[in-house]
């Protein structure tokens, strides 16, 4: 159990400072992962309910911006599924 909390942990820093590369540049990245470690300490002393509450709010947030692409593309991804489909099933 150690060993996957703490590989997870490592590949959520790894996610994260790609996506602030990716929003922010990568001047910014070094801010985001002392924020992250001392998220990780202050979150070490908490109750574990609000650091599972906490964790539920933030994974629903991310959902929001994939919802909106896929609203927005919806058209591009049938076209594209169906050009899939024509090359795998015919």
């Amino acid at each position: 159990m150690l060993l996957f909390a703490f590989t997870t942990s490592i590949a959520w820093s790894y996610y994260g400072s790609r996506a602030v590369t990716y929003l922010w540049g990568v001047k910014y990245v070094k801010f985001f992962n002392i924020i992250y470690v001392i998220t990780y300490f202050l979150a070490s002393f908490m109750d574990t309910t609000i650091v599972w509450t906490f964790s539920g709010i933030t994974v629903a947030l991310m959902t929001l911006p994939n919802l909106i692409g896929i609203l927005l593309l919806h058209k591009e991804m049938r076209i594209s599924l169906r050009e899939y489909s024509k090359k795998i099933f015919h």
